[in-house]
């Protein structure tokens, strides 16, 4: 018996989420160029922002790290041992930390 038989199938295939991405590419190119120039011409603002957006970030990472730190884990790596709503925040945490950090960084070498 193949694995294909008990397989459920999404709505959402992947060829279809390649088509969507393909045409949501030029898109996100647009706003992205758009708001790295917005950023050049007020870098103040620009990292103010950014700033926010790193310290919701920390936020949810803390957040994420309750339910370790109360079982009195305060040091560990990684999100393996969170649970599934936890493992979702941390991952959100880390896609708001990082951008901001390179992105801060790139916006320092231009107010420089």
């Amino acid at each position: 018996m193949g694995t294909t038989e008990n397989r459920e199938y999404s709505r959402w295939s992947t060829d279809m989420t390649v088509v969507v991405a393909w045409l949501l590419f030029p898109l996100v190119f647009v706003v992205g160029e758009e708001y790295a120039n917005w950023a050049i011409s007020q870098p103040w603002q620009a990292a103010r922002i950014s700033f926010g957006m790193l310290v919701l970030g920390a936020v949810s990472l803390l957040v994420s790290r309750l339910p370790l730190y109360r079982q009195g884990q305060l040091w560990t790596i990684g999100g393996q041992l969170l649970p599934s709503p936890a493992r979702r925040w941390y991952r959100l945490a880390y896609w708001f930390i990082l951008p901001n950090i390179v992105f801060l960084l790139l916006l320092r070498l231009t107010i420089g």
